[in-house]
């Protein structure tokens, strides 16, 4: 009775929205029963603050695994020459990043409803949570596309940035013919399997890498002009995740 209750208030309150109060995100509109985190600009700030210094305006941004669109918000602000690809798979996540789009009147954010995986066609996704929704896990069907039908069809125009965190699909979503044309890689690792699997494609690919010894992943083209300043920017980093 008492999660019903708690779910019925979320609904109902969800349409609410507020400023975001400080960090790359401030001003923006935003969901009120969400993280207190997003709603004070603090969300993985090292993070936020990396992405926004290192993105540039003509980039092409792959938020993949959405989530609620707090990066593909902050991404919109500087892609302004750009463009930002969301992907989200979640129904629920769904409705909080198409609304928060809506709400701020982004114009540069294409919402992609599907899943990032090695093969295309329909996959099982749940999870416990609204963040730790996964591929093969149990609540949903989803539909699952890869990168290279993605670009190869038209769909999106290949990333120059991406941005993936989709909770132990990290190898489905980097087993591309085009992924290497991004500039910067950014992944976020869910167990030391996956976070080694993931350097090993990443430095196979030819990119520099920035390993936080956790659960995150900078790969940066060698070939690109501010390589070695981005690569020291990860300073940062360190202690995120």
């Amino acid at each position: 009775m008492k999660r019903l209750l708690k779910s019925c208030v979320r609904q109902l309150a969800r349409h609410i929205r507020i400023p975001i109060r400080a960090g790359p995100c401030q001003g923006f509109l935003w969901s009120v029963p969400t993280r207190i985190r997003f709603l004070r600009g603090d969300y993985e700030l090292r993070f936020a603050e990396f992405v926004a210094a290192t993105l540039g305006p003509e980039d092409i941004f792959w938020d993949v695994g959405a989530h609620f669109g707090y990066y593909s918000l902050l991404a919109s602000r500087i892609v302004t020459r750009g463009e930002c690809f969301s992907f989200e798979p979640d129904a629920g996540n769904r409705w909080y990043l198409e609304h928060h789009v809506r709400w701020n009147r982004i114009k540069n954010i294409s919402i992609i409803p599907c899943a990032i995986a090695s093969v295309s066609g329909p996959r099982s996704f749940g999870g416990n949570g609204t963040g730790s929704g996964h591929l093969d896990g149990v609540g949903q069907t989803v539909q699952a596309r890869t990168v290279d039908e993605l670009i190869e069809s038209r769909a999106c125009r290949p990333p120059s940035f991406m941005k993936i965190d989709v909770e132990g699909a990290e190898t489905e979503v980097l087993k591309s013919r085009f992924v290497n044309l991004a500039g910067v890689i950014c992944v976020a690792t869910h167990g030391a399997r996956f976070h080694s699997e993931c350097g090993e494609l990443l430095a196979g690919y030819g990119f520099e890498i920035f390993d936080s010894g956790a659960s995150l992943l900078v790969a940066v083209d060698r070939n690109r002009k501010d390589c070695a300043a981005v690569m020291k920017r990860t300073a940062c980093l360190k202690e995120v995740h």
